[in-house]
């Protein structure tokens, strides 16, 4: 991984090409509940090495998670990434994002920091797990109106540990969520319990 400004001063990133396909990709091979959760377990870890150095994704979705040929994830598409340090006030509150996965206040023009990151996490292990989006909705619209609920039940079990973490990452409201990341994936670890 490389980084740079050609001579006319635009960016470049030159980044490790990861040949294995998405997340989403990665679960049409039959996987069990304890592996999709263990590859986003090592992809959180991703999201807790760019929170720390204050940058926010608020494009994480299945798609942006890549898995190389041996099973490894890799957060990639950074392209929307916010660096709390340097946004002026005005950068926080743009809706940017993928409105399926994007958190309340990031699609409502809120101050966007790591939880929201955290709740697109949530709805794309859900999704993974079970088949299906917590949120319903194919419109931002029926996913707006889908937040004013509880995340629907589930159509595939989960185990519960799993399913109570992420109903907490999964809360309307930033400050009712985890914390942050770490919390949320020491919580996700296997528990002995289903």
């Amino acid at each position: 991984i490389d980084a740079g400004s050609l001579a006319d001063g635009t960016p470049w990133v030159a980044m490790e090409y990861v040949p294995g396909g998405t997340a989403r990709s990665w679960v049409k091979s039959p996987r069990s509940p304890a592996e999709i959760i263990a590859l986003f377990v090592a992809a959180g870890r991703g999201l807790v090495a760019a929170h720390a150095a204050g940058i926010v994704h608020r494009d994480l979705k299945p798609d942006n998670i890549l898995v190389t040929a041996d099973g490894q994830p890799r957060v990639a598409d950074f392209g929307l990434a916010l660096h709390l340090a340097k946004a002026d006030g005005n950068a926080t509150n743009l809706v940017m994002g993928t409105p399926a996965y994007m958190a309340p206040e990031q699609s409502d023009r809120g101050v966007v920091g790591h939880a929201a990151d955290q709740f697109a996490f949530a709805v794309a292990l859900w999704e993974l797990l079970t088949g299906s989006r917590p949120y319903p909705g194919h419109t931002e619209a029926e996913i707006r109106a889908a937040w004013l609920s509880l995340p629907r039940a589930p159509e595939k079990p989960m185990p519960r540990h799993v399913e109570a973490a992420l109903r907490r990452a999964l809360s309307p409201t930033a400050a009712d969520r985890w914390p942050a990341m770490e919390p949320l994936l020491v919580e996700l670890e296997p528990r002995g319990r289903g």
